[in-house]
């Protein structure tokens, strides 16, 4: 069985043990990932050393994070939904084994 993540004492989503991503629901297909998308991140250490996304680049372009909206743990990984300052958010991962980091997924602002 997957491990659950918690956030604030809630249960949050269910991990695949191997890939990290969500779980797929019992009973329906799992979901297919196309690779995700390395980038480069400029981090925040805070007083427990922890390390927070404040900007990351696409390519040659810059994108400052303007919140970090939400963010959730698996035993190998972190990851962090962000409010960029081109008004998308972006779901980024840290592989703490690795040192990398990737988006996850993507999500377009309205308008």
């Amino acid at each position: 069985m997957a491990p659950i993540v918690r956030r604030g004492g809630v249960p949050a989503l269910a991990l695949d043990q191997q890939t990290g991503w969500p779980a797929a629901k019992a009973g329906t297909r799992p979901a297919r990932y196309r690779r995700p998308m390395a980038i480069r991140v400029e981090c925040y250490a805070g007083y427990r050393g922890e390390q927070e996304p404040t900007a990351f680049w696409l390519g040659s372009r810059r994108l400052a994070v303007r919140a970090i909206v939400d963010r959730w743990f698996a035993p190998a990984q972190r990851w962090f939904r962000v409010d960029a300052d081109d008004g998308n958010l972006y779901v980024l991962r840290h592989d703490d084994q690795q040192g990398e980091w990737d988006v996850a997924a993507f999500t377009r602002s309205p308008g």
